[in-house]
């Protein structure tokens, strides 16, 4: 059979949004939800969608109330032949201003987002994975409060998969 991450990248790939649901009895009986892929519209990324990668990780943290953390390089599959551009949308939760970087292929775009501020950022399609980078930072090393010993990236909100440019 398939392995997971495998599968789930397929199924991405092909234009669907997966939803993995662990038996909790045994390994046997888990169940994959797949529903097609919002075009045109926002995707949002604090909904319990399955991110995997075959061969690599990810990078991505488990959905929160309002977004979904990445990690300093976060990958997310995308059904190339259909989508022209995706725009990104993601908040700087941290004190210090971050920059975001997406890459598709061979297309790049990159944004400061300053400190508690929201931004979008656009990139052209020219792959069949966007990747999210930022450097990674840990909440307990720049918020004084914080015990959250994660390396996070961006907290992403929306991602949006336009089918014309």
């Amino acid at each position: 059979g398939f392995q997971r991450p495998y599968f789930v990248e397929r199924l991405m790939r092909s234009g669907y949004l997966v939803e993995y649901i662990a038996c909790p009895l045994t390994g046997r009986g888990d169940c994959y939800i797949a529903r097609p892929m919002p075009m045109d519209t926002d995707i949002r990324m604090a909904a319990q969608h399955s991110i995997e990668t075959h061969g690599s990780d990810a990078n991505w943290h488990a959905a929160e109330l309002t977004h979904r953390w990445t990690g300093p390089h976060a990958l997310f599959p995308i059904p190339q032949e259909r989508v022209k551009s995706i725009v990104v949308t993601v908040m700087n939760y941290f004190p210090v201003d971050r920059v975001a970087e997406l890459r598709c292929g061979a297309e790049t775009s990159r944004r400061k987002i300053p400190a508690g501020q929201r931004g979008s950022i656009e990139v052209k399609v020219s792959g069949a994975r966007l990747e999210i980078m930022a450097e990674g930072l840990r909440p307990a090393d720049v918020m004084p409060d914080s015990v959250d010993e994660r390396v996070l990236g961006m907290a992403v909100e929306t991602i949006r998969l336009q089918t014309h440019i």
